[in-house]
């Protein structure tokens, strides 16, 4: 599971280290200053995070907020996000693996919205499915997978598909009866793709 984590953050490393690299060049100073304080506690806690086989359900959300700023501004405030957590779910005391939700949320802001200048929406809720599972949905209302898959992003598309793979294997590495499932949304008028869901079914302790 360690040499699994370990592949999972290069591209969205450099790709930081792009963008600071970008702020300074372009004298954004300040919005440099931010995103480098972001990045590096962002870091930090991916290097404490990995170090651990579980983590309790708000410090994978810490994580994961932090990840999502970061990709806002990156992308220019283009899109927003929402995490709701059902009233029965304890964060504090639920533990899952690290960096379990991240790679799905990635793919929706580069598949989903990147395609998308503006109004886009990432939706990440948790929920208690019963005693022992969760559900963890993650719902944006970008372009949808046909047309991203026509559009054949030029953005390291293999890789990022092979972080998708990863996690589901560490999925089933944790528990055999962890899944995922995708859902494609369309409008109801037109038929047209109005974004994609993921949820993962995840075992607890």
């Amino acid at each position: 599971m360690q040499a699994l984590r370990s592949q999972m953050n290069p591209h969205f490393i450099f790709n930081s280290l792009n963008s600071i690299n970008a702020f300074i060049i372009e004298h954004k100073i300040g919005l440099a200053s931010d995103y480098l304080t972001k990045f590096s506690k962002l870091m930090r806690l991916i290097l404490e995070h990995s170090k651990q086989e579980l983590i309790t359900l708000d410090k994978e959300l810490e994580s994961l907020r932090l990840y999502l700023l970061l990709e806002k501004i990156r992308f220019d405030n283009s899109f927003a996000f929402d995490i709701t957590i059902d009233t029965d779910v304890q964060e504090a005391d639920i533990r899952i693996p690290p960096l379990i939700i991240q790679p799905f949320v990635e793919n929706a802001i580069w598949h989903g919205l990147m395609h998308k200048k503006e109004g886009g929406l990432v939706q990440i809720s948790i929920t208690l499915k019963t005693s022992d599972f969760i559900a963890i949905s993650i719902k944006d209302n970008g372009i949808g997978r046909t047309k991203a898959k026509d559009l054949k992003t030029k953005d390291s598309n293999k890789d990022r598909s092979y972080g998708m793979q990863i996690t589901k294997e560490r999925l089933k590495l944790h528990h055999p009866d962890n899944d995922v499932n995708v859902i494609d949304h369309y409008n109801d008028f037109d038929s047209m793709s109005n974004g994609t869901e993921v949820i993962l079914t995840l075992k607890i302790k």
